[in-house]
């Protein structure tokens, strides 16, 4: 199923929104190394969602 311009940029915004939420909790000084790195793994592969989403939409 091929997803709609309107489609494709709820989802940007919605992608968008997780992104600035891991990288808050990245900056955040409760958490420990390891959850650093597993939220600095999930941010990245939102951030290339992101970038691909916007080439499409």
């Amino acid at each position: 199923m091929d997803l709609g311009i309107k489609e494709k940029q709820v989802i940007l915004v919605a992608l968008r929104r997780f992104l600035k939420e891991l990288e808050d909790q990245l900056n955040s000084e409760d958490i420990d190394e390891e959850e650093s790195a597993d939220l600095a793994n999930d941010a990245a592969l939102v951030d290339l969602l992101v970038s691909r989403f916007e080439e499409e939409a």
